[in-house]
């Protein structure tokens, strides 16, 4: 082979991948949030069960290896569907179906 050839001349490139996207754990979700709902007399538990929750998940990716900056950026999606499951055992107990 003669000349440069532009297969070889291409540079490592790194991409991230995010081994547990937080907004797809549903039914972590929906655990947390059962709990946090049956302390839902004890608001100070509450706050303490989320945060908790949140620390836990961090430390699950960042164990992964997961970069610091990628970890913050699960915070909120992760707190929001938490939030979002909670509304929900909400309106099934208004409704009388919670089981």
């Amino acid at each position: 082979m003669t000349g440069s050839s532009d297969l070889f001349a291409w540079a490592d490139r790194t991409c991230a991948v995010i081994a547990f996207p937080q907004e797809r754990r549903i039914g972590r979700h929906r655990q947390i949030a059962r709990t946090i709902y049956d302390a839902r007399e004890h608001p100070n538990r509450q706050d303490f069960l989320l945060r908790r929750a949140v620390e836990q998940m961090e430390k699950m990716l960042l164990d992964a290896g997961v970069p610091q900056r990628e970890v913050l950026s699960q915070r909120i999606p992760f707190i929001l569907a938490v939030e979002r499951e909670v509304e929900r055992l909400e309106v099934m107990d208004r409704l009388g179906i919670l089981p």
